[in-house]
């Protein structure tokens, strides 16, 4: 994972380390915006930068999710235009949009994700090796119904005559991981019905989408032949493909 802010002229990348803190004083924090060139003439303590003022939380695997978290500044921080409760962590996307201190010193979230294009590259090779397949013999296949984790850097075969339901979440049959305070226990169920793959939201946190339409809890709804993104929470992607 590589995450970067972008203040403009100014691009400052984050260290690949699980903890970064983030102020003016050289002694308590890992990156000094004062030696970042953000403000030539005046020390950005006058732009209401604490010493200590945010910390990214970087989490799971290869830190696949990023957090940041307000470390009770004087003047605040606003993420998405929204100000964070100090000393609680909220989950970042890229291109999401931070301002630090009274002045509205802000910056673009940048988060590259190399692993998540590899996963889907591999499982996309599958697929298209099982098509390739399939057409030369010039028979019939079962579905093929896969379930990539961009968080765990897993990929899941589905099989409904082996496992007739699949509970996603904390401590489902399929793991997710346990950073993610808005993924519950038991989050999403996957089972099948009519030939038709079905979720059905487990959550009543109100942030699970199937593409882009949440899904309310206790709702179910088809998933199509294909690929659909399926949202946990804001950062917890899930990518389920279907092919006959």
């Amino acid at each position: 994972m590589v995450v970067t802010l972008d203040f403009e002229e100014t691009q400052i990348k984050i260290p690949e380390q699980r903890i970064v803190i983030i102020g003016t004083d050289p002694s308590q924090v890992d990156i000094n915006l004062d030696n970042s060139n953000l403000s030539p003439t005046n020390s950005l303590k006058d732009f209401g930068v604490s010493k200590k003022h945010i910390q990214l939380h970087q989490k799971g695997e290869d830190y696949m999710q990023v957090f940041v978290e307000d470390l009770k500044s004087t003047c605040g921080t606003y993420h998405n235009g929204e100000k964070l409760t100090p000393n609680q962590e909220y989950s970042l996307e890229n291109r999401d949009n931070l301002a630090i201190g009274s002045s509205g010193l802000e910056c673009t979230v940048l988060i590259h994700n190399p692993k998540e294009g590899l996963l889907k590259s591999t499982i996309f090779g599958a697929v298209n090796g099982i098509r390739e397949i399939v057409n030369g013999k010039n028979q019939t296949t079962s579905t093929r119904r896969y379930l990539i984790d961009y968080q765990t850097g897993k990929t899941h075969s589905l099989d409904f005559t082996k496992q007739k339901i699949y509970v996603i979440g904390r401590n489902g049959n399929i793991t997710t991981t346990t950073i993610d305070r808005y993924v519950s226990r038991s989050h999403l169920e996957l089972f099948e019905d009519a030939k038709k793959t079905i979720a059905r939201n487990l959550s009543k946190t109100g942030l699970t989408k199937i593409g882009d339409e949440v899904l309310k809890p206790e709702e179910e709804r088809p998933l199509k032949e294909g690929v659909t993104t399926i949202y946990l929470s804001k950062a917890y992607k899930l990518e389920y493909i279907e092919i006959r």
